[in-house]
C-alpha cells in the first residue's frame, strides 16, 4: 500500500491514511494520517475530502480548524456527498456563520440537498446575518430585494445593507448611494442614517438631512421623525425645537402609535408644543389608550410655560 500511496494513487493513500489514523499494522500517527488524506484529496478523492472535513470539524489528532473543514466539505459537495452535506449542516447548527452561509447558499442552488428551498436558503443566511456576518448580511439584503425565499420589502433589504455597509461593504454602499439617487425612500433614509451618525461615512449632518428630506417629501415617515432627530441633537446642529416639532408633527400625522413616542421624547425635554399635542393625544385617545389624567398633566406642563 504504501509504494502505491507513494506513487500517487489516491486509493492507496486514503488506505494508508486509514492506517496511520487506526493504527492497523502501524504506530498511530495523526500527522501521518492527515497528510496521506490530503494527499488524496488534493487529488479529488471523495472520501478523502470528506474525512478531512470530519477530522478538522472534531479536532481529532489536529487543532480543530472549522474554516479548513467547511473547505473540504464544500469541495466534496460539489461531488454530491451526502455526509459532507450533513457536515455542513452539523457545523451551521453549532452557530458556525461560514457555514450557515454556505448551506444557505446549497438550498438556494439546490445543490447537495434534497430540492431547492430559497426559504430554507433565507433562514440559514439570517441566522448568520443576525450573529453579525457581513458576506450573510449582503445576502439577506439582496433577498429581501428581490423576493426571493421571503416576502420583496425594501425597508428591510435597506437595513441589511447598511448593517453591511457600516462594516465596510464598499460595494453595499455604493448599492445605497445608486438607489437612493433613483429616489428609492428607503435607500435615502439608510444614506442619511449613515451620514447622521458616521457609520461607514464621514459624519457629514448636512448630508444627512439633505437625504431625509428627499424621503421626507416622498411621504416617508421614518425620515420625517429623523429629521426631528437630527435637528434635536446639539451634537450636530444648534439645536432648534422649532424644527424638531415640526418635522414630528407631519410624521406624526400619518402615525398616531408612533407620534405618542415621538412627542413624549420632546415633551419631556420640556418643549411645550410636543407637551399640548401629546395631552391631546391621551385626551382623544389616538395612538394610544385614554388616559384624561395623564392629558391634564401634559396640558398643565405646557401652560406652564405659557
Amino acid at each position: 500500500v504504501r509504494l502505491e500511496a507513494e506513487q500517487g494513487l489516491a486509493n492507496a493513500q486514503v488506505a494508508l491514511g486509514g492506517m496511520y489514523a487506526s493504527g492497523e499494522g502501524v504506530v498511530p500517527n495523526a500527522v501521518e494520517a492527515v497528510r496521506w488524506y490530503r494527499a488524496a484529496a488534493e487529488q479529488g478523492d471523495l472520501v478523502a475530502q470528506v474525512t478531512l472535513g470530519d477530522i478538522y470539524a472534531s479536532g481529532q489528532g489536529v487543532v480543530q480548524d472549522l474554516a479548513e473543514a467547511l473547505r473540504w466539505y464544500r469541495l466534496a459537495t460539489d461531488q454530491s456527498s451526502p455526509k459532507a452535506v450533513s457536515g455542513i449542516q452539523q457545523m451551521a447548527e453549532q452557530g458556525n456563520v461560514e457555514a450557515q452561509l454556505a448551506l444557505g447558499g446549497m438550498y438556494f442552488a439546490g445543490q447537495g440537498v434534497a430540492a431547492e428551498d430559497a426559504a430554507e436558503g433565507v433562514r440559514w443566511w439570517r441566522l448568520a446575518a443576525e450573529q453579525g456576518y457581513l458576506p450573510a448580511q449582503t445576502g439577506l439584503g439582496g433577498r429581501y430585494f428581490d423576493g426571493r425565499g421571503v416576502p420583496q420589502d425594501a425597508a428591510e433589504a435597506v437595513r441589511w445593507y447598511r448593517l453591511a455597509a457600516e462594516q465596510g461593504d464598499t460595494e453595499v454602499l455604493a448599492w445605497l448611494h445608486l438607489n437612493a439617487e433613483q429616489g428609492l425612500p428607503d435607500a435615502q433614509v439608510g444614506l442619511a442614517g449613515m451620514y447622521s451618525f458616521g457609520l461607514g461615512v464621514p459624519l457629514d449632518a448636512d448630508e444627512a438631512v439633505r437625504w431625509y428630506r428627499l424621503a421626507a417629501a416622498q411621504g416617508h415617515v421614518e425620515a420625517q421623525f429623523a429629521i426631528g432627530l437630527v435637528y434635536s441633537r446639539r451634537d450636530v446642529f444648534q439645536r432648534d425645537e422649532d424644527e424638531v416639532f415640526r418635522w414630528w408633527k407631519l410624521a406624526a400625522d400619518k402615525a398616531d402609535r408612533q407620534a405618542v413616542r415621538w412627542y413624549r421624547a420632546a415633551a419631556e425635554q420640556g418643549h411645550a408644543s410636543s407637551q399640548y399635542s401629546l395631552g391631546v393625544m391621551y385626551a382623544s385617545g389616538h395612538g394610544t389608550a385614554q388616559d384624561e389624567t395623564e392629558a391634564i398633566e401634559w396640558y398643565r406642563r405646557a401652560a406652564a410655560q405659557g
